[in-house]
């Protein structure tokens, strides 16, 4: 069942459309998506959670150096997918490239993580260090809820004429 059903009007100006649409292009997210993980460090930050962004920057969010201060973390949050090409971190917001090794070696056993599309050999690299590893991505209405909107942003063409038909 669809549990994202109402849908969310903004305004903003021509320039601030492309920019949006291209960060999420070029994180390979739909638009959904990309606005809730951009959303999610501002909604810790606003409830009062210490919050540090590493290689999420732009817009008004300042990136920290990835590194052992991570260990200080509750949870840290990852990308989805959370690699791409193998071990590299998929972070296309930024122009620093991390490895999942590296990352994980910054970490402490018992720490949570949370990440998208997480690949089994990232999941059992995680374990193997004592840290928790959370797939948002495989909770079934986040699957759901994101499947439709990217069907209708770049489905197959047989699908968008469809639609156009049916309106």
């Amino acid at each position: 069942m669809r549990t994202r059903s109402v849908g969310l009007n903004v305004r903003v100006s021509p320039a601030e459309k492309n920019r949006i649409q291209t960060a999420a292009g070029r994180c390979g997210l739909t638009l959904s998506e990309y606005l809730r993980q951009r959303a999610l460090a501002r909604l810790l930050r606003e409830d009062g959670h210490t919050v540090h962004i590493a290689a999420l920057e732009g817009e008004g969010l300042v990136a920290e150096p990835l590194g052992p201060g991570l260990a200080l973390a509750h949870c840290v949050i990852l990308p989805l997918p959370v690699t791409r090409r193998g071990e590299i971190l998929h972070t296309p917001l930024s122009r620093e490239e991390v490895t999942l090794p590296q990352l994980l070696d910054w970490l402490e056993p018992g720490q949570v993580l949370c990440g998208g599309m997480v690949d089994p050999q990232a999941a059992a690299a995680a374990q193997a260090q004592g840290l928790r590893l959370l797939d948002y991505y495989a909770r079934e209405e986040c699957m759901v809820a994101n499947a439709v909107p990217t069907e209708e942003a770049v489905g197959p063409k047989p699908y968008r004429e469809r639609m156009a038909t049916s309106r």
